[in-house]
């Protein structure tokens, strides 16, 4: 048993016990649940490059490429910061591609390797 469901005081109420409604959650409303809200045009970049990378079985898109892209799109007028693309996880596209078909992995360098972290876009087969 949980430890939580050990701890009477959180199913009792003055001796009798709450009657809880609901059912259990599935991996899918979780990830759905955490899904970031993107804006439309971080989308567009993303097809933009993945189109433009395109080698016939795989695209790959750098970090900074996708960085840099959205930062013109702010076109100096202060909408946003590049530290804003972070906060907001507005990179965390991997799902909503894997949801379109799309086979997404991301690398980034090890502690003691050095390259521009990028995703690799390809059919799932």
């Amino acid at each position: 048993m949980c430890g939580f469901l050990k701890n009477e005081k959180l199913l009792k109420n003055e001796n009798s016990y709450i009657k809880m409604s609901g059912t259990p959650i599935s991996p899918n409303e979780v990830i759905q649940s955490k899904r970031p809200e993107i804006p439309g045009y971080v989308f567009e970049i993303f097809n933009s490059l993945i189109k433009q990378n395109w080698e016939g079985k795989m695209a790959i898109v750098t970090k900074e490429a996708v960085v840099r892209n959205i930062i013109a799109v702010n076109n100096n007028d202060d909408l946003f910061s590049r530290s804003d693309i972070f906060t907001n996880n507005w990179l965390e596209v991997d799902n909503f591609y894997r949801d379109k078909g799309w086979c997404v992995t991301y690398k980034k360098p090890a502690f003691t390797e050095f390259y521009d972290p990028f995703w690799i876009f390809s059919k799932d087969y």
